[in-house]
């Protein structure tokens, strides 16, 4: 990713910060512990190819949707399905919407905030989502989930 001079600043003050000052770039909105696919979308007009990160109305046992915070903060790395959100992630651009507070520390403010109703978010219980039919995630998960990609 080819990052301005100002951009490449703050990724720099990013990667000296404490983990104290890390934490306050966060907005506590708990997108990036939804349950997400990275999915290849075709405009069939267009034929043009779109990688397109999906938000899944799901998330892990120690999400509380309520609250927005995971019920084990200290020990989350320790979770299957947690990864940390680091610069690498940030980076890479396609798995945290505009909105984010480290992206929008390193991009700037997004175009359009992203929004969830975490009334619908429930977690994923019995079964992994890795464990799922790729039928049943199109049939039951991806019609009530979110889309967005980060504007390029």
């Amino acid at each position: 990713m080819n990052l301005t001079k100002e951009q490449q600043k703050r990724v720099d003050r990013l990667s000296r910060m404490t983990p104290r000052e890390w934490d306050a770039v966060c907005k506590r909105c708990g997108i990036c512990c939804l349950s997400k696919l990275l999915l290849k979308c075709v405009d069939v007009d267009t034929h043009k190819c779109d990688d397109r990160t999906v938000y899944l109305h799901r998330c892990c046992n120690n999400f509380d949707p309520k609250t927005r915070k995971c019920q084990i903060y200290e020990n989350r790395l320790s979770a299957d399905n947690c990864e940390k959100v680091d610069i690498e992630l940030i980076l890479a651009g396609d798995l945290l919407p505009a909105s984010c507070g480290y992206m929008e520390y390193v991009f700037g403010p997004a175009a359009v905030p992203a929004s969830v109703d975490f009334n619908t978010v429930r977690p994923i219980e019995d079964e992994k989502l890795e464990a799922m039919s790729w039928d049943r995630v199109q049939r039951e998960i991806i019609p009530d989930s979110l889309f967005w990609s980060r504007e390029k």
